[in-house]
C-alpha cells in the first residue's frame, strides 16, 4: 500500500507544472541559505537534494514524495506497529481520507516537511514519556529543531503538546531537549538577526488588516472541506472519547484543538490561509485509529467512508493531469514563459509585483527573472537577494501589469498570462536606494502642502543617473493603512543631482501636497518612483494622522 501511494505521488509529480508557490522555493533551493523572507529553510534543503541530480518537476518534488512515505511509516510505529489486515486497511482508509495528506503528497512547500516535523515530534514525544531518558530527550529536541526549521508553526506544534502534559515542566530532561532545539535553531535566529528580522515583521505585523466577518466565516467553511466533510465528524467524536485514554491521544486533542482555536483567532487581524493548519493532519490519526480498536461499528463506517474519499481524491487527481475547460486547476499551462523569453530575446526580464511569475519564468525559461516591489505588493525573498544588481546598464523587458505608469504600454497575451510589456536599453537599478527623511509633525491637515527634508543614499558599488531618459528616478510620498488601503503622491524635489555615485549620499528638500479626501491614521514612508514602475517603499515607517480641516487642533 505504502509503494502503490508512493508510485501514485511519483507519477503526479512528474505530470504535473509547478504551481507558482512551488518555482518560489525551488528559487530558495538555488541560493541555499539558513533563512529566507518568508520560511524556514527546510523545504529549500529538500528541493536542493533531490533537484541537483534530477530535472524537471519531479526533481523539485522528488524529496516531498519520499518524505510522506517516511511519515506514514514512524506513524505505523507510532500506533504499535499494526499488522493483522483489517487493522492496516483501516490506517490506509485514515490516511487516504485525508485532503491535505493527498496534496503535500507531491506538492513542494512548507506544510510537507511540517507534516513530517509534526509526526516525528508526536513519535519522539512518545518514546519520551514512555522511557525519558537523556537520548530520548536528544531525540525530542531535534524533533522541535526540524520542526521549527520547517514553519514557524512548527512552534505551535511544540506549545499545544507541552500544554497537554504539565507534568514536563517538573523534569530536567524536558528542559535539556528544549535547550538541545533552540541550540540547533540558533542559526536560523542568527539569520533573522542579520537580516533585521524580515519573516517576524512580515508574519506578525505588516499582514495586518482591519476585521471583516468574512475572514473567520471563510476559515470556518475552509477547514471543513480541508478536513473532509464526509470523515470529520467520526475523526471528533472518536477524538474527544479518547482524551484521557493515552499521554498521544491527549497531546493530539490539545494540538488540533490548538491550531483551529488559534488561527481562527488570527482572522481578527486579516485573511487566514486555509492551508494554516495543515500541520495537524496527521494528529486526527492516532485517536480515531485507537478508538476503533474496540468499536467495530465505527470501524466499519471509517472504512467505508475512507474509500469512497478515495475514489473522489483519484477522480480529482486525474482531472488534475487533465483538466477539461470548467475545471479550475492550481497547476497551469506554463507556455508563456517562452513566449515571453522568446520576446525579450537577450534582454533582462522585471516582473512587476511577482516573485511567482519572475519563479516560473527562472524555471520553465531557463533564465534569470528579476522583480520590482511597489507600494501595492509586499516584500519577498528577491528584495532580499538584490539579484537586479547583475542588471545595471544592461537591455531589459519589463512585465508589468495594467498599473504601469506608461500609456504607451499594451497588454500582450502570452498563453493564459496577460502582460504590459515596456522594453528599455539602459537599466538604471533603484531597487534599493536609500531613503530618510526628517519630520517633527505626525498630525497632518487634509489638502495641506508639506516640506520636508530628506536624504538619498546610493548602497550599489556602481553610479546611477537619476535623470535617465528611460527610468527616471523621482521621490514619492507613501501612505499605508492596511494591506489593501495604501497610495503614493509625487514629491517635488527641490534639487536632485543627475549622477548619484556609488556609496554617495545627498540631501534635498521635498514637497507635495496632501490630498483632500484622505483622512485617518496612515503609516508615511518616502519611496521612490523608478522609471514606470510605481513607486516603492524606501524609508522606515513612521505612524501618522491626517485630519479634516474641521477636525485640526
Amino acid at each position: 500500500m505504502l509503494l502503490a501511494w508512493g508510485l501514485a505521488n511519483v507519477v503526479q509529480a512528474w505530470g504535473l507544472t509547478l504551481n507558482p508557490d512551488e518555482a518560489y522555493y525551488w528559487m530558495y533551493s538555488k541560493h541555499l541559505a539558513w533563512g529566507y523572507f518568508d520560511h524556514p529553510p527546510a523545504i529549500a534543503l529538500l528541493i536542493r537534494l533531490t533537484s541537483s541530480w534530477l530535472g524537471g518537476e519531479l526533481g523539485v518534488r522528488l524529496g516531498v514524495v519520499l518524505l510522506q512515505m517516511v511519515s506514514f511509516v514512524l506513524l505505523w510505529d507510532l500506533l504499535g506497529r499494526p499488522k493483522e489486515r483489517s487493522r492496516v486497511l483501516l490506517l490506509f482508509a485514515l490516511l487516504a481520507a485525508q485532503p491535505f495528506l493527498h496534496v503535500y503528497g507531491f506538492v513542494a512547500t512548507p506544510d510537507s516537511p511540517l507534516l513530517f516535523g509534526t509526526v516525528l515530534f508526536l513519535w519522539a514525544y512518545k518514546r519520551y514519556t514512555d522511557f525519558p531518558a537523556l537520548p530520548a530527550a536528544s531525540l525530542l529536541g531535534l524533533s522541535m529543531a526540524l520542526l521549527l526549521y520547517s514553519k514557524y508553526h512548527g512552534l505551535l506544534v511544540v506549545a499545544f503538546v507541552v500544554i497537554s502534559n504539565p507534568r514536563l515542566f517538573r523534569q530536567p530532561l524536558f528542559y535539556i531537549a528544549s535547550l538541545i532545539g533552540l541550540l540547533l535553531f540558533l542559526p536560523h535566529l542568527y539569520w533573522q538577526w542579520t537580516h533585521d528580522f524580515p519573516s517576524f515583521r512580515y508574519h506578525l505585523v505588516e499582514r495586518n488588516n482591519q476585521f471583516e466577518w468574512k475572514y473567520p466565516l471563510t476559515y470556518l467553511v475552509n477547514q471543513l472541506v480541508l478536513f473532509n466533510p464526509l470523515m470529520i465528524g467520526f475523526l471528533l467524536y472518536a477524538w474527544w472519547k479518547e482524551r484521557h485514554s493515552s499521554l498521544l491521544n491527549r497531546a493530539c486533542l490539545v494540538l488540533v484543538a490548538g491550531f483551529w482555536l488559534f488561527f481562527l483567532l488570527s482572522t481578527l487581524r486579516g485573511h487566514a490561509e486555509p492551508q494554516w493548519t495543515a500541520g495537524v493532519a496527521l494528529a486526527l490519526i492516532p485517536p480515531a485509529f485507537s478508538y476503533s480498536q474496540n468499536h467495530p461499528v465505527f470501524a466499519k463506517w471509517i472504512g467505508r467512508l475512507g474509500l469512497i474519499s478515495l475514489l473522489l481524491f483519484i477522480v480529482i487527481r486525474i482531472l488534475l493531469v487533465f483538466p477539461p475547460e470548467s475545471f479550475s486547476s492550481p497547476f497551469k499551462p506554463v507556455d508563456w514563459t517562452r513566449e515571453l523569453a522568446e520576446t525579450a530575446g537577450e534582454r533582462n526580464v522585471f516582473f512587476q509585483n511577482s516573485y511567482q511569475n519572475a519563479s516560473l519564468f527562472s524555471f520553465y525559461a531557463g533564465r534569470p527573472a528579476y522583480t520590482y516591489t511597489d507600494i501595492y505588493y509586499r516584500k519577498n525573498q528577491f528584495d532580499i537577494w538584490q539579484l537586479e544588481r547583475k542588471a545595471q546598464g544592461q537591455p531589459a523587458l519589463i512585465a508589468g501589469n495594467k498599473s504601469l505608469d506608461c500609456k504607451s504600454c499594451r497588454a500582450h497575451k502570452l498563453g493564459q498570462h496577460k502582460h504590459f510589456l515596456y522594453a528599455v536599453d539602459t537599466l538604471e537599478v533603484a531597487q534599493h536606494l536609500q531613503m530618510t527623511f526628517d519630520t517633527s509633525q505626525v498630525r497632518w491637515l487634509a489638502g495641506a502642502e508639506l516640506s520636508m527634508p530628506i536624504s538619498l543614499h546610493n548602497p550599489y558599488p556602481f553610479d546611477l543617473h537619476l535623470a535617465n531618459k528611460e527610468m527616471p528616478i523621482r521621490p514619492a510620498a507613501c501612505f499605508v493603512r492596511d494591506e489593501h488601503e495604501r497610495f503614493a503622491l509625487q514629491a517635488e524635489p527641490v534639487l536632485l543631482p543627475t549622477v548619484l555615485s556609488a556609496g554617495e549620499t545627498v540631501r534635498t528638500w521635498v514637497k507635495f501636497s496632501l490630498p483632500k479626501n484622505q483622512t485617518g491614521e496612515y503609516v508615511f514612508a518616502m519611496g521612490l518612483q523608478w522609471g514606470v514602475f510605481q513607486p516603492g517603499i524606501h524609508s522606515d515607517p513612521v505612524p501618522i494622522v491626517i485630519r479634516g480641516k474641521g477636525k485640526q487642533k
